[in-house]
């Protein structure tokens, strides 16, 4: 499966951005219909594969890049990402308007990052398996450690840029890098804004009218 990593900064209003990249969880032993009583054909879960006698080095070959997925399952083809891409920010903004509209809880000033997991299907649709809370972020590959290095700063940049936005209680060279900050936009590292329901009430219209084509 497909873990995407989605932050919520605010249920109300409603603010969510996901980052450029995504990795895959990868099963260990080959996938097999005729054979659904083995959970290391089926289940991509880490906890599960790292007993999996049949890997090798369980570290490098049960995760996989966005780039190195690209290159095997599109050919390289960076439209055809982008398209998939773009079908998962609908289904992730879709859904995080689903939770707010069901009534999950707005805290001031806090925020979340949600694990999203996707499944492509043929026809390279993608289909949401399910949704966790404060995912693992474990190091275990080189890039994947630059990409979490990469994800947490432009986290970090941006909870920077909102304490200095919603407060002044700050002294010395605190107080003048923060308002510094506050003056600045945030650099994202990786972070992109798909709905802001503050700025563009017709954001969730136009997810709804490009599903309908």
């Amino acid at each position: 499966d497909m873990r995407q990593w989605v932050l919520v900064t605010s249920f109300d209003p409603l603010k969510v951005y996901v980052f450029d990249e995504f990795y895959l969880r990868i099963c260990g032993s080959k996938y097999d219909l005729n054979d659904i009583t083995d959970a290391f054909k089926h289940l991509t879960n880490f906890s599960i594969q790292k007993t999996n006698s049949r890997v090798t080095n369980k570290d490098e070959d049960l995760v996989m890049s966005q780039s190195e997925f690209v290159k095997k399952a599109f050919r390289g083809d960076e439209a055809k990402a982008t398209a998939v891409r773009a079908k998962m920010e609908e289904i992730i903004a879709k859904t995080m308007r689903t939770g707010q509209e069901s009534g999950i809880e707005h805290k001031p000033n806090c925020f979340e990052i949600y694990g999203f997991d996707f499944m492509l299907d043929q026809k390279l649709d993608p289909w949401l398996l399910e949704v966790n809370l404060s995912p693992a972020c474990a190091e275990r590959t080189e890039w994947l450690v630059g990409m979490l290095d990469r994800m947490a700063n432009g986290l970090l940049n941006l909870l920077e840029n909102r304490l200095a936005q919603v407060s002044d209680d700050f002294k010395g060279d605190l107080k003048a890098l923060m308002q510094a900050k506050k003056a600045q936009s945030p650099e994202l590292d990786g972070w992109k804004l798909i709905y802001d329901q503050q700025a563009d009430s017709e954001n969730y219209k136009n997810f709804n009218t490009h599903q309908q084509q």
